[in-house]
């Protein structure tokens, strides 16, 4: 009995876990804010928080589409035990700079270290004015990471698509789908 007990919990805790679907090409719309288009297939896991696109897996590479964060909201990430009280909360009336600066406290409470975080640059969200900063990230077990965020405020809720992937292959060899799906992102009438 007990052996039984044992493989339904397992198999309820399993199903409750999100999983990876196949994702066809074209468009998907996120949270109603926003569309962006895959010209590949991709994995896709969804969560409330965020949608991840990868194609070679989580650890090497990734592209996560962050659920709009409203005022006093909190950047989607994995704390370490005890880091998220002390993890700042967004304001719809921050300038970009404030944004990186909230980004850089962010990662530094999470299992990543941060290594740099900056180069802030405008880019187009959509057809909205939108800012893109290069990242740099390290991992406690020693891979390295390099990404890109592009983050919009956009009718008082941030918008933000995080790109990571481990130096320097994976980097190089997955910007470019990054940059496509930056460049297919239109933004909803109601966003």
């Amino acid at each position: 009995m007990r052996h039984i007990f044992i493989l339904l919990l397992t198999l309820t805790i399993a199903s409750c876990a999100p999983t990876f679907q196949l994702k066809q090409t074209g468009h998907s719309s996120m949270w109603n804010s926003y569309s962006v288009a895959t010209s590949e297939y991709i994995n896709e896991l969804k969560t409330d928080k965020s949608v991840m696109w990868t194609q070679d897996g989580p650890i090497l590479e990734r592209v996560e589409f962050w659920a709009p964060i409203s005022d006093g909201g909190k950047l989607p990430f994995i704390f370490i035990a005890g880091n998220e009280e002390r993890a700042e909360t967004f304001r719809s009336d921050m300038t970009p700079e404030e944004i990186v600066e909230l980004v850089r406290n962010g990662f530094s409470l999470t299992p990543s270290t941060p290594t740099f975080i900056g180069n802030l640059q405008p880019a187009p969200f959509g057809n909205k004015q939108g800012y893109l900063i290069d990242l740099n990230l390290s991992s406690k077990d020693g891979s390295d990471f390099k990404g890109n965020l592009l983050f919009a405020t956009i009718n008082g809720k941030l918008m933000a698509v995080f790109f990571a992937a481990r130096e320097t292959h994976y980097y190089e060899a997955r910007r470019p789908y990054f940059d496509s799906v930056v460049q297919s992102i239109k933004v909803s009438g109601d966003a």
